[in-house]
């Protein structure tokens, strides 16, 4: 098993890069239309699933739930990695409105069908009920092309709608459209989709699906308040940031700020490029909390505020 898992880590292992334009950010290379995704050397595929009622579960009820979901964690092979996502999703008023209201029929009954649908506006306006919580289960493994994966995820899907059935949870496969969905809701909030994304009509075309999902450019906030970047000041966030908790030294900085080459870059341009950016972001930035100096070695992002 450790070979196993060594062996998913060097084949995870790629020349890094940094992205030049947001869609370069999104490190989806290609897709298919049943809901493969590859990412960087694997596959993934996922699956939505609903909520499993473990708190209000008898305590011998919630042992066999223990055990029916360590028996879907070994279904999976060890090479392969498990993301459970949890997405708290604003419910959009007109996919609210399509999915539950009663339409109108003109038969006299519609008084009735209106007053039933202001009842229902009225429990999800301006509460928590507008807030919809959806649950999602990603599954990544190392194949040498989609055929292999493919068969593997089919294997593997029936064993997670299986297993999460004896969990009392109802699960179901994702394909691209849907996944890409999530992807644009992250990315664009509160953009509505307005059409359905056809991948083969996108392809036509000579488009890209990040074409759909990916905003136009990367806007940086703190505490809600935009905050303008250099382009040098970006590329040295996204290291910091996409490499949290792990030193970078300020070699490896240089390499990859200024890719090519650092021979006519002054030998304090990056003390600039991280003095401006405590300077933005930082309450204090000469106490900094995020961007720290490891005396010696180079710098490292700090993700949580210390109490």
């Amino acid at each position: 098993m450790i070979k196993t898992l060594n062996q998913a880590v060097k084949m995870d292992r790629e020349k890094f890069q940094v992205p030049k334009s947001v869609q370069q950010a999104v490190p989806i290379k290609r897709i298919w239309q049943d809901g493969i995704f590859q990412v960087g050397n694997c596959f993934s595929k996922s699956f939505r699933f609903s909520d499993i009622n473990y708190y209000i579960a008898s305590k011998s009820d919630k042992m066999e739930m223990f055990l029916d979901y360590s028996e879907l964690l070994n279904a999976l092979d060890s090479g392969s990695s498990v993301k459970i996502t949890l997405n708290n999703r604003r419910i959009n008023k007109e996919e609210f409105e399509q999915s539950l209201l009663i339409p109108m029929k003109g038969d006299g009954l519609d008084k009735y069908r209106k007053e039933y649908n202001e009842m229902l506006l009225s429990k999800v306006s301006g509460t928590n009920n507008s807030i919809c919580q959806e649950r999602y289960l990603t599954v990544s493994i190392h194949k040498k092309n989609v055929d292999e994966a493919r068969t593997y995820f089919a294997r593997v899907g029936t064993d997670i709608v299986t297993h999460l059935s004896k969990l009392s949870s109802t699960a179901e496969e994702l394909d691209a459209g849907e996944r890409l969905e999530i992807f644009r809701d992250f990315f664009q909030a509160g953009n509505p989709s307005c059409f359905p994304f056809d991948l083969k009509a996108s392809a036509k075309k000579g488009g890209s699906f990040k074409d759909w999902i990916c905003p136009e450019s990367m806007e940086f906030y703190k505490d809600h308040i935009p905050v303008e970047l250099s382009r040098t000041e970006q590329r040295i966030l996204y290291l910091l940031v996409t490499n949290a908790g792990r030193i970078l030294t300020r070699e490896r900085l240089m390499e990859w700020v200024w890719p090519d080459g650092t021979e006519y870059v002054e030998d304090n341009a990056l003390s600039v490029g991280i003095r401006r950016l405590r300077d933005k972001l930082e309450d204090s930035p000469s106490k900094p909390e995020y961007i720290r100096t490891v005396y010696g070695k180079g710098y490292i992002w700090q993700e949580s505020r210390e109490s």
